[in-house]
């Protein structure tokens, strides 16, 4: 017989019909994948394939020899005859419809049962084994998924899906190389196989690819051009690669083919509030409540400075750690309570970003200041391995650390566990870089979010959140997963080693007016909304000679910041944007700024603090959720609550009053200085005790065998 691909698609289906009736479905089966090769959306061709995979499991197999796990083809065409299409559902088609039913509705278990014991029956119905895989997958047991994949690709190795499945489950264990690899294996096979174009997109941009993931994309949309996912990750793609004008392009058109898309949606959202395209943002602003509550999954950080709303902030990530981390907490068995208590506490910090960023600013210190006669210390770094002088640091301050950049979750659990673990302190969440897939798995008995994540995880999987009563005080419980680990003054610990640089650089050489007022806001732009721009500018308008000094994002932004000051009366020169330097230029660069407006639903957190340690006043409006509270936490460790304000009025006028009085911003300058000696908020060796008491606390509660409870830390003075 001639290949099919010589023949034209209706010789091939008149082929493919042919096999079925002699009763040849390996052959029919093979036609048909052909003909999808060369078209994808075939209809007829997909019609059959699919109809054909559900009756290759129809008849019993004779029994064959137990220790011959396949027979050969001859055997495997004899025991498993199609019948004819306009036949009644058999009683095998009509349990295939069930196991599918059950995937919809999440029940794998029951499919893993199920499909077992079909199994036994039918060896060498590959679709059996390929859904197994799936229900596998979505428990979160890859190596069994996998062993499941590569059954069906025993019996039929060009078998593209099972390929293509392998790599998801690759993909959601942690392994990205090794499900790039399995996508490239499926696409090897089947050039035209659109969903492993895109899967492979996605790993490619996880691992830090985003021009391959690009091209991978393109390729999808190419094969598929009305997949609205495939749109979704290429906007993803852009993005990181720094085009957000066409990653909002990109993410427009998959909403013009799914306007429900809930991720598209929120991506074109944060996209605009990375450019400062407030325009676009308003225009949705109907759409923001709902999304990720009724909507569909969202990533929960994204949803932070769109709006200040503590109830639909915990919602959004319930939802996300239902739908990412659901079956993980099974993967691994309990861990057992040891019969005596350990006389060192071994603490695990768990990040992604163990290099100069600035939760690693604040915390640093602190590593190095744990009393070694309590505790151990434990670093696992599952990021990018950049080697700058902070990870240095970090490194010489932990007594172990351990780089599992690339390993998958439940690996990285197993060695947490084999450490001996005691207390894992998450310090990253749902941020960029997070893997909260390791903490779903259970790393040590007791888990900790901390500072990296500035909300609750909403997940069963983390214990304790470690906070203080300004940042969620009791009214506020109710919108925290977590118990709250109440710290005496302040939530945020802080390096009291950091030093400015001792170059002394000049106003003028940063753009500033030499004696005009400088108003600051070095917070990330996305942050910035019409509602404190709009006060920002009649502030300018009323102190003349006064500029606005604004961290530089990013050219999109700086240019619609520009337009939106300019639409406002206001000449564009008075906007000031600093670009990225060291660490220790940007602690000398704040003290040449005179006052620091604080943005509303995501205030500055760590920037906070090096502001206030450079002697840099902040004005902040205090809201409902964490974001909104942060700037008030350290404003009260440092003594400053007038400077915390409840209304957008209030926030003006005391910004105002301290910008036409400069004795009294001279006065509130001179005492965040003398604080620097003796305020809370800057003692890092008192934190490190406080924080440590909160850990031997927890695991108090742990040892004898108590739930976690809300913890109020005692103060710890330090003689």
């Amino acid at each position: 017989m001639s290949e099919p691909q010589k023949l034209t698609i209706d010789q091939s289906l008149l082929r493919a019909e042919k096999a079925v009736k002699q009763g040849n479905a390996v052959v029919a089966v093979k036609i048909y994948k052909a003909i999808l090769r060369q078209q994808p959306s075939h209809p007829i061709a997909k019609e059959s394939l699919l109809k054909l995979q559900k009756e290759l499991f129809q008849h019993p197999s004779t029994q064959a020899d137990k220790s011959t796990p396949l027979r050969d083809k001859s055997q495997k065409t004899q025991d498993f005859q199609p019948v004819p299409a306009n036949s009644a559902k058999t009683s095998a088609q009509r349990k295939w419809d069930a196991l599918v039913a059950l995937y919809n509705q999440g029940q794998f278990h029951e499919i893993v049962t199920q499909t077992t014991a079909l199994l036994k029956q039918f060896p060498q119905a590959i679709i059996l084994h390929n859904i197994q895989g799936a229900a596998n997958t979505g428990l979160h047991l890859f190596e069994a998924a996998i062993e499941s994949y590569q059954r069906a690709i025993l019996i039929d190795p060009e078998y593209f899906e099972a390929h293509s499945n392998i790599g998801n489950a690759l993909r959601q264990s942690g392994n990205l190389i090794a499900a790039i690899e399995s996508y490239n294996r499926a696409i090897k096979i089947n050039p035209n196989f659109a969903e492993a174009h895109d899967n492979l997109s996605q790993a490619l941009l996880e691992n830090g690819e985003p021009l391959e993931a690009i091209k991978s994309s393109k390729r999808s949309i190419e094969i598929n051009p009305n997949c609205a996912e495939a749109y979704n990750n290429l906007g993803n793609a852009l993005q990181q690669n720094g085009d957000p004008i066409a990653a909002i392009e990109s993410f427009n058109r998959a909403l013009e083919i799914q306007p429900d898309f809930a991720l598209a949606r929120l991506y074109k959202l944060r996209q605009q509030a990375f450019i400062c395209d407030w325009g676009e943002i308003e225009a949705d602003r109907s759409l923001i409540p709902e999304l990720g509550v009724s909507t569909g999954m969202v990533t929960p950080f994204s949803m932070l400075y769109l709006e200040d709303n503590s109830a639909r902030h915990l919602k959004r990530s319930e939802l996300f750690a239902q739908t990412k981390c659901k079956g993980k907490e099974r993967i691994l068995a309990p861990i057992a309570c040891p019969l005596e208590q350990p006389k060192l506490l071994k603490i695990g910090y768990f990040s992604g970003d163990f290099h100069s960023h600035p939760v690693m600013s604040l915390i640093v210190k602190m590593l190095a200041l744990h009393n070694r006669s309590d505790f151990e210390i434990h670093a696992f770094s599952f990021g990018p391995k950049i080697q700058d002088t902070m990870r240095e640091k970090l490194v010489n301050n932990v007594d172990s650390f351990h780089d599992v950049h690339g390993l998958e979750d439940q690996k990285v659990a197993e060695l947490a566990r084999s450490k001996g673990i005691d207390i894992a302190v998450d310090l990253g969440g749902y941020t960029h870089n997070g893997r909260w897939g390791i903490l779903a798995c259970r790393p040590a008995p007791i888990q900790v979010s901390y500072l990296g994540y500035p909300g609750s995880m909403g997940a069963g999987f983390i214990d304790y959140i470690i906070a203080d009563s300004t940042l969620i005080p009791e009214e506020n419980r109710q919108f925290f997963s977590e118990k709250i680990v109440y710290m005496p003054h302040c939530y945020q610990v802080s390096d009291n080693s950091r030093m400015p640089s001792l170059v002394n650089v000049k106003r003028t050489a940063l753009g500033l007016p030499e004696t005009g007022f400088v108003f600051c806001c070095f917070n990330t732009n996305y942050k910035i909304t019409p509602q404190e721009f709009d006060i920002w500018i009649r502030l300018l308008n009323k102190i003349e000679g006064s500029v606005l000094w604004l961290a530089r994002s990013n050219r999109w932004s700086e240019s619609n910041l520009k337009k939106e000051a300019q639409a406002r009366g206001l000449d564009t020169t008075r906007l000031v944007f600093a670009d990225r330097c060291e660490y220790s230029e940007y602690l000398e660069r704040l003290a040449k700024a005179d006052l620091f407006l604080d943005t509303f639903n995501f205030n500055a957190g760590a920037i906070a603090n090096d502001a206030l340690w450079s002697g840099l006043p902040i004005v902040t409006k205090q809201g409902q959720s964490y974001t909104a509270r942060m700037a008030s936490s350290l404003l009260k460790a440092v003594d400053l609550p007038e400077l915390i304000t409840s209304t957008k009025e209030d926030y003006e006028k005391v910004a105002l009053d301290l910008a036409t009085r400069p004795q009294k911003l001279k006065s509130l300058k001179t005492k965040l200085i003398t604080s620097k000696k003796n305020a809370p908020l800057f003692d890092t060796e008192r934190f490190a005790r406080n924080i440590e008491t909160a850990y031997l606390q927890m695991y108090a509660k742990y040892f004898a065998d108590e739930k976690p409870e809300h913890l109020f830390i005692k103060e710890h003075k330090i003689d």
